[in-house]
């Protein structure tokens, strides 16, 4: 491949990689017909290597309290823009995440132990309201030996969001455009 080749197709993968990350900006939409509740998912990531690429993605499973139904896979694929995944799909009602699912990323049929936790975090979306789930996922990266990037740890689970990342969030929310349109569910 010629000097010329490569830098053309470097310029276009960075060109695609601008317009991919311009397109995962956090934003919020006006309440609406399509758009009545915001979840907020929140995200707490602790890197202590100095490889950037995540090697897995994680899953909420979302159901309806009543029926039991699932209704929604929240997906996280980090990193996230604000520590945060917003969902704003669901209809108002009364939910839980039923099951907490980590894959690798990447093809291939890997399996790591029990890839699926049960899990019954009940929450409450109601109309024109943000919703803050009171968990967080959080997920630690380490290497096991100190200096050797290949050998990258990867600890995540879910725990309680404290006083301090909840007003974190909503420094966050407070400044995209259209917040001032919902009300957040305390």
């Amino acid at each position: 491949m010629s000097c010329r080749e490569k830098i053309s197709v470097a310029l276009a993968v960075s060109i695609m990689l601008c317009i991919l990350s311009s397109c995962a900006s956090l934003k919020i939409e006006p309440p609406g017909p399509d758009r009545q509740t915001l979840l907020v998912l929140p995200v707490q990531v602790t890197n202590d290597t100095l490889y950037s690429k995540h090697g897995f993605y994680y899953i909420y499973e979302i159901v309806d309290q009543d029926s039991g139904d699932s209704v929604h896979e929240a997906i996280f694929k980090l990193p996230l823009d604000g520590d945060m995944l917003i969902v704003d799909s669901l209809p108002p009602g009364e939910y839980r995440v039923d099951k907490f699912i980590f894959k690798p990323v990447g093809s291939g049929n890997f399996t790591y132990g029990n890839n699926v936790q049960s899990r019954y975090d009940k929450f409450v979306l109601e109309d024109g309201r943000i919703t803050i789930f009171s968990q967080s996922l959080n997920v630690h990266l380490r290497n096991e030996i100190p200096g050797r990037g290949m050998e990258t740890i990867y600890n995540f689970g879910m725990e309680p969001v404290l006083f301090g990342q909840k007003q974190k969030i909503l420094a966050t929310l407070e400044s995209l455009p259209n917040f001032e349109q919902w009300e957040v569910l305390y």
